[in-house]
């Protein structure tokens, strides 16, 4: 045998099988495993003269991806669209009645086409179609998988839901947030507006939900944002949710805080201070307040104020999140024994101010708690003389 084969063993997916012999014919076998891949791959195989080292012959092995194309979700990015591909091992995190979102522990996918909703909770074989959403007006391309049929696996999973993203700052889909709003009905469609003016569309919700029961009233959801979308002529974004879950707020005066407001004159960053004094309540709570114009562009509300709070936590969450904890930012944010406490603030100009206590959860939901206080910071006044200041008395009989 003066020839053999030389096949690079960075290309672990093909092999030389041992030689076999035929008459007068030594014989080579290449082995090539399944391309599981989801794109073309090639190899060089040289032709050696033993005797001699020379390479007299190359050529190259080209392989077709399998027509199914076992994956993981970070590899499916790599996987051409309208490929069909299995993936094992999936945790449904939410489900509507035609999409939902599954997890293998590290990253998050969006399903479509499904007929019926999926079992959250359990772990499943996933076969579909790789798409790949353009529309969406983020950077980041959507990647989904258009489900045609699954198999459950395994009835429960350690897989939990990741931690939340803010709302606001949502650039890989789909993203688990938390978020507050009234809910609405357009048709057929349930929505909130969030705080900060977005609109948060659900996308075929479960009935179990029993949205249509709490239409008008005010709500904490919980769930998976598929898209975000700019539509033309609106300032705001409008954002596709798998809803997860739900839970009606109600609203109302806690009427074991009362609020004041003081100063400190010797605290020269922070002079401006507002307490709660609380009787008989342990509703954990965030104080601010407001000028009477910045109140007014809340509607006068305490209710609008008191969602807004809750969105700054949940801002606050995600810009800490990589410093502090979720826990270490919620005590630096809130009361969270809801025992009399003061927040102090920077200067604020003369005018005409409204403080604001709501209730907020550890998650960062509003609780429903709030109350509010109208005061006035007044300028000093200055008087010329003592006679000025005593004024002009004059007694009668």
């Amino acid at each position: 045998m003066d020839y053999e084969l030389y096949v690079d063993r960075t290309q672990k997916w093909i092999s030389v099988a041992p030689q076999t012999k035929a008459t007068h014919v030594d014989v080579y076998t290449l082995v090539c495993e399944a391309n599981t891949a989801g794109s073309f791959r090639s190899a060089e195989v040289d032709v050696i003269n033993t005797v001699t080292g020379e390479t007299p012959n190359v050529f190259y092995v080209i392989q077709y991806p399998a027509e199914t194309v076992a994956t993981d979700i970070a590899s499916l990015a790599n996987v051409a669209d309208n490929t069909p591909v299995t993936l094992y091992k999936e945790t449904v995190l939410a489900t509507s009645d035609n999409s939902a979102v599954v997890s293998d522990g590290t990253s998050c996918l969006y399903v479509t086409g499904a007929t019926s909703a999926l079992p959250v909770g359990k772990v499943i074989t996933l076969n579909g179609v790789k798409k790949t959403d353009k529309e969406t007006d983020k950077e980041t391309e959507v990647v989904s998988v258009e489900v045609t049929s699954y198999e459950v696996t395994a009835e429960t999973s350690s897989v939990t839901a990741p931690t939340s993203s803010y709302l606001g700052w949502v650039t890989e889909f789909p993203a688990y947030v938390i978020t507050s709003g009234k809910l609405e009905k357009e048709g057929d469609t349930y929505f909130i507006k969030a705080p900060m003016g977005q609109k948060v569309v659900f996308e075929a919700p479960l009935a179990s939900f029993d949205l249509a029961s709490k239409v008008g009233g005010y709500v904490n959801v919980y769930g998976y944002v598929s898209s975000s979308v700019y539509p033309e002529g609106e300032k705001a974004e409008t954002c596709s949710m798998i809803l997860n879950a739900v839970s009606a707020i109600e609203f109302k005066e806690n009427n074991a805080w009362t609020l004041s407001y003081s100063t400190d004159p010797e605290d020269k960053k922070y002079p401006e201070v507002i307490t709660n004094t609380v009787s008989g309540s342990t509703v954990p709570y965030t104080l601010t307040f407001y000028s009477e114009e910045d109140y007014a562009k809340l509607g006068g509300s305490p209710v609008n104020a008191a969602l807004r709070l809750s969105d700054d936590v949940l801002y606050y969450f995600d810009l800490f999140g990589d410093v502090y904890g979720r826990d270490e930012i919620y005590d630096m944010l809130v009361h969270t024994d809801g025992s009399t406490g003061s927040d102090s603030f920077g200067e604020k100009d003369f005018g005409k101010y409204v403080a604001v206590a709501a209730g907020i959860a550890a998650d960062g939901t509003p609780t429903g708690d709030y109350k509010t206080f109208e005061f006035e910071k007044k300028e000093p006044v200055s008087v010329a003389t003592y006679a000025d200041f005593i004024g002009r008395w004059k007694k009668n009989g």
